[in-house]
C-alpha cells in the first residue's frame, strides 16, 4: 500500500471519529430526575414497585368507573393493584404474593389480564414455576376484584392448575366469545 493511500485512510478514520463524536446524544431523560416525559407525554405520578426487573407486565381496566392498574411481580411472584383515581397520586391499593417463594423456581408472575363475567370483575395472573418445585403444575392465580376499592371484598378464587403443561403459563389473553363464554388463551413454559 502506498504512503498516500495509508495517509488517506488515516485521514478518513480521523474525520469519521470526529463526526461520530459530534453527533453524541444527550443523556436519556428517563434517568435524570424531574425530566421524565416529552413534549407531548407528561408523567403525572410515579409508584416505586421494587428493584429492576421485578415487574413483568401491566394491565389497566378500561371502564372509567374502575380506575385500577394491575402489575405482575416476577421473582417474588405476585400481583399489585394500583389505584389511579387521582392520577397525580397513584398508590398501591392491594398486593398478593405467593406463599413460600423460596420453594418456587422459575420466573414467577409473568402476564396479567382482567375480565368481566356475569357482572363480576376478575384478574388472572399467569405464573411460571420451574418443574422441580412443589407447584410446577400451576398456570395462573385468579382473584375476584368486583368489590374494589374495598380490598376486604377481594376474593381469592385460587389457582388454575395444568398438570399436562408443567412450568406454567407465560402469555395469557382473556377473550369473551360471542356465545358468552370467557376463554383464557395461554402460551406455556
Amino acid at each position: 500500500m502506498s504512503k498516500s493511500t495509508v495517509g488517506g485512510l488515516l485521514l478518513m478514520f480521523a474525520l469519521s471519529t470526529t463526526a461520530a463524536h459530534a453527533q453524541a446524544f444527550p443523556p436519556d431523560p428517563a434517568f435524570i430526575p424531574g425530566t421524565q416525559g416529552s413534549a407531548n407525554v407528561h408523567v403525572l405520578g410515579h409508584v416505586p414497585l421494587g428493584r429492576s426487573f421485578s415487574g413483568s407486565d401491566i394491565e389497566m381496566e378500561q371502564e372509567l368507573s374502575r380506575p385500577y392498574v394491575y402489575t405482575s411481580v416476577m421473582l417474588q411472584t405476585g400481583t399489585n393493584i394500583i389505584s389511579i383515581k387521582d392520577p397525580a397520586k397513584p398508590f398501591v391499593l392491594w398486593q398478593w404474593r405467593a406463599a413460600n417463594p423460596e420453594l418456587h423456581t422459575g420466573t414467577g408472575a409473568m402476564d396479567n389480564k382482567y375480565f368481566k363475567l356475569k357482572g363480576r370483575y376478575y384478574d388472572v395472573q399467569s405464573l411460571q414455576f420451574g418443574g422441580q418445585g412443589p407447584d410446577a403444575d400451576i398456570g395462573a392465580h385468579v382473584i375476584d376484584v368486583t368489590g374494589l376499592p374495598d380490598t376486604s371484598k377481594i376474593i381469592d378464587k385460587g389457582f388454575i392448575r395444568a398438570p399436562e403443561t408443567p412450568g406454567g403459563f407465560h402469555n395469557i389473553f382473556a377473550y369473551k366469545h360471542s356465545d358468552g363464554r370467557v376463554l383464557l388463551v395461554t402460551t406455556v413454559g
